[in-house]
């Protein structure tokens, strides 16, 4: 087995660290076409992350290849066909997400507790993240007011090319329950949203990352 392949799961949690971490930054100075370049680069080692198996792979290129060849097309078009388009591309890509999430619990499941693996619920955990904030994003490109941001925010928050960040900080500040107060939902879809995504975050990191670990440490205790 390569370094790579023991490694998938650490190389992709280093792509998704890097771009929550540039994110923040679209729009503010960071072009956006380096942002494209950062999912176009996350979607790729998601893909290898989760091609142990034929059928998988088949799964990962039908919608990855789709959501890259959306994300690039984007730079293409015009103001406000871009913005329909990229409701599409949103869309797509929180659809693979959902799947991702589920391929990588399955493998978790089925497969041995390693550091890897460890890394791999990790992943899970900020794809969830990053999947309900494009359902945000959606919602809020669709129905304009569906959340509302302190002045600080407001602004992004009107920005069809900032809004994505901000809905990804209020969709991670939602699903660790951090509740800062400076953007909320008002609306009944978006409450119960947030609800079911503060609930899935906190049974998550309760039930299967510390589970992972507790068994790790176990079984490193007894060797």
């Amino acid at each position: 087995m390569t370094w790579h392949h023991v490694w998938k799961f650490r190389l992709l949690l280093a792509a998704l660290l890097g771009l929550i971490a540039i994110q923040p930054a679209v729009g503010h100075g960071l072009n956006h076409v380096y942002y494209t370049t950062a999912w176009s680069f996350v979607l790729i080692v998601t893909i290898y992350a989760i091609s142990d198996i034929r059928w998988q792979r088949y799964v990962g290129w039908g919608f990855g290849s789709p959501i890259l060849a959306g994300v690039w097309a984007r730079h293409l078009l015009s103001e406000s066909t871009g913005a329909k388009f990229q409701l599409v591309v949103f869309g797509l890509i929180a659809v693979f997400v959902a799947i991702v999430v589920v391929l990588v619990m399955r493998h978790l499941v089925m497969s041995e507790v390693t550091a890897d693996n460890v890394a791999g619920a990790i992943c899970a955990y900020l794809f969830l993240g990053l999947g309900m904030g494009m359902v945000y994003a959606i919602i809020e490109s669709v129905q304009a007011h569906s959340f509302q941001a302190a002045d600080h925010l407001a602004d992004d928050l009107s920005d069809p090319i900032r809004r994505p960040a901000v809905l990804t900080y209020f969709s991670f500040v939602t699903l660790t329950t951090m509740g800062y107060g400076d953007m909320l939902p008002v609306t009944p879809l978006t409450r119960v949203l947030a609800s079911l995504e503060a609930v899935a975050g906190q049974f998550y990191m309760a039930v299967l990352v510390a589970g992972l670990v507790g068994i790790r440490v176990s079984r490193r205790g007894i060797t």
